[in-house]
């Protein structure tokens, strides 16, 4: 072997291996770029122009669902106005503190309504009138003002003030009787409420009120008629402010607002 050849194998070197640390931080770069890249094309729509017209839509329409929707109504509006009223209406048999059912010093939820205040909820309603009332009518005029989740047993109603109905099951119908005696009572002080707040939001509605209490011939504050604020003869515009503040929960359903609960407020 001459000395050109051994001087060749001499400098000839091994090729250098390829560092694997700056392999994995390369990929490591260009899935982060790749995770940072598509967030910015999703929070900002870089690429709304580019996809078809019908997934921009449905990814616009899923931003605005995620959006509370709030709507403040006068307290005289006839959209709320009579919500309490109608809820709390017995037909005369507890007529002097009818809104005590509601306001008392519990919770009460729309189950806590016994079928014989539901008939006299539904048979208050202008619309529910004749010699023969159909048991399927009167179901839907209670879910006008319950829901139509509430259970009415027709067998457990009771007549109110000014009519007088007997219930047909094979008929599933409620048959019109002559009306004996008149309603009677009456009240020095009822208890009462005055509305002052009603506010929806996304469907459900929240109605605010104050309310007095009766007793006797004077008007009391709490529930429990402990506290007395002032008589009959008192103008009762001015009680309203001394009174006990109730939280009414309505949700619509089929375009009605239907009862869910009442509570006090502290």
């Amino acid at each position: 072997m001459d000395n050109n050849t051994m001087m060749e194998q001499t400098n000839t070197k091994p090729p250098k291996k390829k560092n694997p640390i700056v392999r994995i931080l390369l990929i490591l770069i260009l899935m982060i770029g790749c995770l940072i890249g598509g967030y910015l094309i999703n929070e900002y729509g870089l690429l709304d122009d580019y996809l078809p017209k019908k997934e921009v839509k449905e990814e616009k329409e899923k931003k605005e669902e995620k959006k509370s929707v709030t709507k403040t109504y006068d307290v005289d509006d006839t959209k709320v106005a009579h919500l309490i009223e109608n809820i709390i209406y017995s037909g005369g048999l507890d007529i002097c503190k009818e809104i005590e059912f509601l306001a008392n010093d519990k919770k009460v939820e729309v189950k806590d309504i016994d079928s014989a205040r539901a008939w006299a909820i539904a048979i208050h309603d202008s619309d529910l009138k004749g010699e023969t009332i159909l048991l399927e009518d009167v179901n839907k005029t209670i879910a006008k003002y319950l829901g139509k989740d509430y259970e009415f047993n027709p067998k457990l109603m009771k007549n109110v003030c000014g009519t007088n109905y007997e219930y047909d099951e094979t008929t599933q119908s409620f048959i019109s009787k002559p009306v004996q005696g008149g309603c009677g009572g009456a009240c020095a002080a009822m208890s009462t409420y005055k509305l002052t707040k009603a506010v929806d939001t996304d469907g459900v509605l929240t109605l605010e009120a104050q309310v007095i209490f009766g007793v006797e011939d004077k008007y009391a504050s709490d529930y429990s008629k402990n506290v007395i604020i002032g008589t009959h003869n008192d103008n009762i515009d001015s009680l309203f402010e001394k009174g006990s503040k109730y939280q009414f929960t309505f949700k619509l359903e089929d375009g009605n607002y239907v009862f869910v609960s009442s509570e006090p407020v502290e």
